[in-house]
């Protein structure tokens, strides 16, 4: 490794978040030390701590050359920046350090697993690649490439084939790898090792066939509940019934076949995500808390870029994916204070509990002085925000009660689970002022009860 090029990034970060001051960050989600961020990476639990790494350009606030920036945290909720830990620097990988993850080793060291990217005059090569470590300073591996085209199927494209996802059963590593085959469509190859160095390609676990969009990035596999469970993001996926701004979306199934795909999030500002088991059973969710379309409007002048959602807790019930904020963001409450169908003076940070009755639809609009985001209900579903990037809208389609809510305010950014997390929607805003009322509206007849958390900032 180019310890050169690493060292200078690490300088950077150190030096300039210096000048980004903490009341402009988030209070409870995980923002970019500096510069911009993109997927969420490596998030595993090791040494007592829970690690996310993170697609990571500290130069500049908008997507540029990939490292892995990294950050750990022992609650879930405040994190701790560490040193950034890979960087373009080698043959394989000197145009960018991409999305994997991240396993302990038998020896206690952690491997971490990423797609390693040259531009080329036929495309972007893209092969995998690795890391060893001890959660603080990593070391590439001089075997690297690990896997490379001569370890794909035949009608497999080098050029899209990324995201790697490993995870180990018993004695065996297996790995999940996003793809397209020549025709353009996606596809999930499967790997198995026995030490996690050397893969061997096993088959295909997923073809899409053109079912939603293209390339399925991304991906992660795991058994919750004692299902089968596949996540993946897809791109281009417009016309699909998973409709996304620029037709990106993230989705689930549960069992394989492609018709029972749902999307993760019905929300402006969702993708990549990621899981992890932790330690007492519980399997966590993270995403990348942007949509593309917007990510690239911002001022060159803005120091950072990016976040993270709220960890998520899962479950499965009826087939559905239920997504809740960890149990963690309860300890953070203060005292309830009562509220109606009108609430001036919002808490900056806030854990709502709400429940609508006696309408057959409503509107929750949240106001400030340059920006709105509405949520409204009326058999369907719209969410619109009106911003300095103007006006997004999307639709959904409805599961379970839609009368019951939760919704976590952060200073830039709000997410919103719906009966008990059956579905969630979330949105985020930058370089505009914090919302100062909700706005509860209905039939004459409605009634709105619950509660309002104001949050502490700090643990």
């Amino acid at each position: 490794m180019n310890r050169l090029v690493l060292e200078r990034a690490q300088r950077y970060e150190q030096e300039y978040e210096k000048s980004i001051d903490p009341m402009e960050r988030p209070a409870f989600h995980m923002s970019a030390r500096v510069g911009w961020i993109n997927d969420p990476n490596g998030f595993s639990y090791y040494q007592g701590k829970v690690h996310l790494f993170y697609q990571y350009h500290p130069y500049d606030a908008h997507w540029g050359p990939m490292h892995w920036g990294h950050a750990t945290t022992t609650d879930l909720l405040h994190w701790k920046y560490e040193p950034t830990v890979l960087a373009p620097d080698q043959p394989y990988d000197q145009d960018g350090c991409f999305s994997g993850s991240a396993i302990t080793l038998e020896d206690g060291r952690q491997l971490l697993i990423y797609t390693g990217i040259v531009r080329t005059e036929q495309g972007v090569l893209q092969t995998q690649n690795g890391a060893i470590g001890d959660g603080h300073t990593y070391q590439k591996l001089i075997e690297n490439p690990l896997i490379d085209r001569h370890q794909l199927p035949n009608n497999a494209s080098p050029y899209a084939f990324r995201d790697p996802k490993i995870w180990k059963e018993k004695d065996t590593y297996y790995l999940i790898v996003a793809n397209q085959n020549e025709k353009g469509s996606g596809q999930i190859l499967k790997y198995e090792s026995g030490d996690g160095l050397q893969w061997n390609y096993t088959g295909k676990l997923l073809e899409n066939t053109y079912a939603i969009g293209d390339m399925w990035e991304c991906p992660d596999y795991f058994i919750l509940d004692g299902q089968e469970v596949y996540i993946g993001s897809a791109m281009h996926a417009d016309g699909s019934d998973l409709e996304y701004p620029e037709g990106f979306v993230s989705f689930y199934m549960t069992g394989f076949p492609e018709e029972t795909h749902r999307s993760v999030d019905h929300g402006l500002d969702f993708y990549a995500p990621q899981t992890l088991a932790m330690p007492d059973g519980r399997r966590i969710l993270i995403a990348w808390m942007q949509d593309w379309k917007t990510s690239r409007l911002h001022s060159k002048e803005w120091t950072w870029f990016g976040q993270m959602t709220i960890p998520r807790e899962l479950s499965l019930k009826d087939g559905a994916l239920i997504q809740w904020p960890v149990k963690e963001v309860e300890r953070l409450r203060e005292a309830s204070i009562s509220f109606g169908k009108v609430i001036r003076n919002l808490p900056v940070c806030s854990d709502m509990e709400l429940e609508i009755t006696n309408t057959s639809w409503y509107v929750l609009t949240w106001e400030s002085e340059d920006i709105s985001v509405s949520l409204r209900y009326d058999g369907g579903w719209t969410m619109i925000r009106t911003d300095i990037f103007g006006q997004h809208r999307r639709t959904s389609c409805l599961y379970g009660n839609p009368y019951c809510l939760r919704i976590l305010s952060d200073r830039k950014s709000l997410e919103i689970f719906v009966d008990h997390g059956k579905q969630a929607f979330t949105t985020t805003w930058y370089g505009c002022s914090l919302f100062r009322t909700l706005t509860i509206t209905g039939q004459d007849t409605m009634n709105v009860k619950g509660n309002l958390f104001p949050l502490k900032e700090k643990a």
